[in-house]
């Protein structure tokens, strides 16, 4: 279990943490830019993505909201996209579209915005991880 004792919080907001957290996420923004510079493009815009709850609604609606903003962005949203947050359904929706790009950047025949994806997260109930 852990500890949120007011000891264990302030320990783990120390300046030394502090730090380290801001440069750590400093070389993860350098990384990001160098990336998209080596690219060519010349100033990156960031995207940052965060997908609301609400079960299987809110996986389909999230699933489908990021399949036209791609199209829209010519098949770069996920490579402009630095942090992906969220909750409940949005985010599987978000990790089930993550996953089909993942799989075309690495040579799967995938139309991450074939409309058969959403009838497939629309369908699936995670009956499995249910009953966990």
């Amino acid at each position: 279990m852990a500890d949120y004792s007011y000891a264990n919080l302030e320990e783990l907001c120390s300046i030394e943490n502090q730090q380290k957290d801001r440069e750590e996420t400093e070389a993860i923004l350098n990384r990001w830019q160098q990336k998209q510079v080596a690219s060519g493009v010349e100033k990156p815009k960031m995207v940052i993505l965060c997908v609301s709850g609400g079960g299987m609604k809110a996986a389909v609606w999230s699933m489908q909201v990021l399949q036209k903003t791609d199209s829209l962005m010519q098949g770069d949203l996920f490579r402009r996209t630095t942090l992906i947050t969220g909750a409940s359904g949005g985010l599987i929706g978000t990790a089930y579209l993550r996953e089909l790009y993942f799989q075309q950047q690495n040579g799967a025949k995938i139309n991450i915005h074939d409309p058969l994806y959403i009838a497939y997260v629309a369908k699936d109930l995670l009956n499995s991880l249910y009953r966990q």
